[in-house]
């Protein structure tokens, strides 16, 4: 267990320093170095002249239960506090950044927090065992931190460590930047800060703080949208907001400062007074000390604790008020290490100065990783068992390395050997534009992936040279050798160190985008055949309201749709649900479509001014039913958390987030292609974006709210829109790459024009339908899915064949259009594409009974719970 007994003793020299008592010719060398020189030479790892008087002004402190000295010295600016343990040592040195505040009006004495902060790094160094002991620097200015001379100071903590002769080393902390770092270490050697080197210790605090932030979420069983505060957003904060945007969460931001906060992708809470009023799944401190007070821990809504903040309780009382909650803390000895692992890399290897920076951050985020997933275990073992509970400090100390094993940055020269996986060609098709530029320079060779081999569709986010090998590091932290690295997009382009971006294309402007004119109506107008499908749905929604159990003198319920387009096929469905509903319980429905959506026609249609093709009222003659259009995709949260009761998506959510980035050669749709790697490619992207999808519906549901969804698919039988397996029956998607195929052999498209043409959506089959749902680990239980198939109006002759074109091409148009060279003129490529409709309404006159667009969906029922 790591607590000791013992009393603590203050005792401080007064510096004064003059500029002639800087040593400025300092040789780069690592502390192992050092070391072996005083050894050998018999004298101070430094040589250097110290002009001060020293006085002493010792006493002594209440008991505490640590064995760590604090040394107060009166400087020209104010006094710093250097706290280390007692048995610090020049073998195994202390080490703890240097802390610079005015703690004038604080409730903490700096050498009090400078104590507790030297503790709280003496379980960081020993957890990991980087081969240091705790030591903290507390600077507490006489003035403004902003009108502090920090050349000046750097010089006076340069004597102070001088003083310890090796024993304690020091680095970045609050209000310490590279700057005074770098300026510090020319003139003393007992400097631990990445100095020279790529490897940034902030961003490796960030890496180790998301580390433990992802594993507690996993442990939780949080969706991947999870919600987050994140409070105080400096160096360390930002880079870890950023990094929970990239992984899905939901990330709420504060900081003192409050343009801080305003991170991409986050919500700036910093007008918030009391950020305690809102519901998270995690808190995040990461900033000052004792941020968490007794009133705080009284009142804060969340789950866990996670933050890289050091000492964020106030006081015992607020600590025991947390865990009295049951809420889950993950102390800062695991969570906020990356620094000090970084500084074991630079005590033990010899070519930290060269070390590239992402196997150093990946090594991080697993040691933490790991290491939260340690302490986890032994948390829920201790709340299990009967009696008093294990302090958090005793728990940390169970999950240590042994103080006799091998040093972190001993053991990582090992674990890149053994993660690092070795291939003699790795084939990357997903390169985004960083990852692009890190080519330059580097010599990619044009072949043939060879037969069997499979291509890694990952997110590369670096790429260097080792060794005469090449390092690759994926996003989703997969990390690879190669002896060579073949880059291509599409079977076309091979990746030479060009700037240009070869990625997945983003949907938008790709997939569904509105045919007609604003205001038209043109999508109600010609897919009558959505209105079926929708009603065929009324027995699932009829079920799903009952579900609800909406009690009389409910005033109203919200509903959800997703995907609506001009929401003209799900009108008649609104009244019949309206009607379901108690007579004075209002409906408030929400429609969810892209920005770039025809709103126009939506609120037409809405309000009568566009007629509707089937016999129903609008929406704005429906009493108690109010609407509105969300201009955002259902690829992210559209509405607030726990705010909807029904939720319903109707043939929308087959469509992808992003084009991926594969050709099909022999097709423009993947049910109709053969090539095995592209199919896995559209799997994969499917899969990933259906549980995006299902992730931001939970976040959005209330408890016990129910969703119905529609979606295109294969079904058991083998059945897809435009193929119901038939003999004889045409195939639409086979169809229509005739057409576009037959443009291309007549000259009128290019042969990259044609095979530009992929449809960005995916139609799953039932068991990539269910995956997301098993084990609930979304927080959604599936209640039911069936497969039914809808007769097309407009097929087998029953109308003309202009009108079955027509309904094909509300929502494939824009496919078509896309795939055109961007050197043609707007109405070059609008009479390309009407030439590829008319080539396939011919075919239909010729054979009007072979054609149809027969629907195929899974109709699919679950609930939040």
């Amino acid at each position: 267990m790591l607590s000791y007994k013992g009393s603590v003793t203050l005792s401080g020299t007064r510096l004064t320093a003059t500029r002639e008592s800087r040593c400025r010719t300092r040789k780069t060398v690592s502390i192992r170095q050092r070391q072996a020189i005083t050894a050998v030479a018999g004298k101070k790892p430094r040589d250097t002249k110290v002009s001060a008087q020293a006085s002493t002004q010792s006493r002594v402190e209440a008991e505490k239960d640590d064995n760590v000295k604090v040394s107060v010295s009166k400087l020209s600016q104010g006094t710093l506090y250097l706290a280390c343990e007692e048995d610090c040592t020049s073998v195994i040195p202390g080490n703890g950044g240097l802390r610079v505040r005015n703690y004038n009006g604080s409730d903490q004495h700096p050498s009090e927090e400078a104590r507790k902060l030297a503790e709280s790094m003496t379980f960081k160094h020993r957890v990991y065992n980087t081969g240091f002991a705790g030591a903290k620097l507390v600077f507490d200015a006489d003035v403004p931190v902003d009108n502090l001379n920090k050349k000046e100071l750097m010089d006076e903590v340069a004597q102070v460590l001088e003083a310890f002769d090796g024993r304690v080393y020091t680095g970045c902390d609050m209000n310490t930047t590279m700057e005074d770092m770098n300026y510090l270490d020319e003139i003393s050697p007992y400097v631990l800060a990445s100095i020279d080197s790529k490897v940034d210790a902030n961003y490796a605090t960030a890496v180790g703080t998301y580390a433990a932030v992802i594993r507690t979420a996993e442990e939780l069983g949080l969706p991947r949208n999870f919600k987050i505060f994140v409070q105080g957003v400096g160096n360390v904060g930002s880079t870890l907001a950023k990094r929970l945007v990239d992984y899905g969460a939901q990330v709420y931001t504060q900081d003192m400062i409050p343009e801080c906060a305003d991170v991409p992708g986050c919500i700036n809470m910093s007008d918030v007074e009391d950020f305690t009023t809102v519901e998270f799944d995690i808190f995040s401190p990461n900033a000052i000390a004792g941020v968490i007070t007794e009133e705080v821990a009284s009142k804060l809504n969340c789950r866990a604790v996670v933050g890289a903040a050091n000492i964020p309780f106030s006081n015992n009382a607020a600590m025991n008020a947390i865990r009295s909650k049951n809420i889950i803390f993950v102390p800062e000895y695991i969570t906020s290490a990356g620094a000090i692992i970084v500084d074991s890399l630079e005590k033990c290897c010899d070519d930290f100065k060269t070390m590239h920076p992402s196997p150093a951050y990946k090594y991080v985020y697993e040691l933490v990783h790991a290491k939260t997933g340690d302490y986890l275990t032994e948390l829920e073992q201790d709340n299990l068992s009967a009696g008093e509970k294990t302090s958090w400090n005793e728990l940390t100390g169970n999950v240590s390395e042994p103080l006799n094993g091998v040093m972190a940055g001993t053991r990582f020269e090992q674990w890149k050997q053994t993660n690092f996986q070795h291939n003699d060609v790795m084939y990357f098709n997903n390169l985004k534009p960083d990852a692009l530029k890190m080519f330059q320079g580097f010599e990619t060779v044009e072949v043939t992936t060879p037969e069997g081999l499979e291509q890694n569709n990952a997110e590369v986010v670096d790429i260097f040279q080792s060794m005469d090998r090449y390092q690759v590091v994926t996003r989703s932290g997969m990390n690879y050798t190669c002896d060579k690295i073949v880059a291509e997009h599409a079977g076309v382009v091979k990746m030479t160190g060009s700037e240009e971006e070869e990625e997945g294309k983003d949907a938008f402007g790709r997939a569904h985008v509105p045919y007609g004119d604003d205001g038209e109506a043109l999508y109600s107008k010609l897919t009558l055949g959505c209105f079926d499908v929708i009603m065929n749905s009324l027995d699932l929604v009829t079920q799903a309201i009952k579900n609800l159990d909406v009690e009389e003198g409910r005033k109203s319920i919200k509903m959800a749709d997703f995907g609506s387009a001009d929401a003209g096929p799900e009108m008649p469905l609104v009244y019949k649900i309206k009607n379901m509903l108690p007579a004075n319980c209002d409906l408030e429905v929400g429609f969810e479509d892209q920005p770039n959506n025809d709103f126009k026609s939506l609120f037409y249609l809405a309000n009568g001014i566009q007629p509707l093709p089937v016999d129903c009222p609008p929406l704005s003659a429906m009493p108690g039913v109010y609407f509105a259009g969300i201009g955002r995709t259902f690829f992210e949260q559209c509405f607030p958390n726990e705010s909807v009761d029904l939720s319903t998506s109707f043939t929308a959510m087959h469509w992808l987030s992003e084009l991926p980035p594969v050709a099909m050669p022999d097709a423009v749709h993947h049910t109709t292609s053969s090539d095995s790697s592209a199919l896995d490619k559209y799997a994969k992207q499917a899969a990933k974006d259906w549980e995006l999808i299902l992730g931001n519906r939970a976040a959005e549901l209330k408890s016990g709210g129910q969703m119905v969804v529609l979606n295109f698919g294969v079904s058991p039988a083998g059945h897809c829109l435009g193929w119901s397996g038939e003999e004889g029956s045409a195939c639409m998607y086979e169809e229509l790459n005739s057409c576009w195929a037959e443009l291309r052999d007549n000259g009128d498209i290019t042969a990259e024009e044609y095979a530009a043409v992929n449809f960005c959506n995916y139609y799953r089959n039932e068991q990539e339908m269910i995956a997301p749902f098993e084990g609930e680990k979304l927080g959604l239980k599936l209640k039911s899915i069936e497969w039914r198939d809808t007769p097309c109006p407009f097929g087998r002759g029953k109308d003309s064949p202009a009108n079955l074109v027509g309904t094909v091409r509300t929502w494939s148009n824009s496919t078509f259009e896309s795939a055109l060279d961007d050197s043609r003129s707007e109405a070059e490529k609008k009479a390309l594409v009407d030439k590829h409709y008319a080539l396939y309404e011919k075919r239909i006159a010729a054979e009007p009974e072979r054609h149809h667009m027969d629907y195929t969906h899974a109709y699919i029922l679950f609930e939040k719970v």
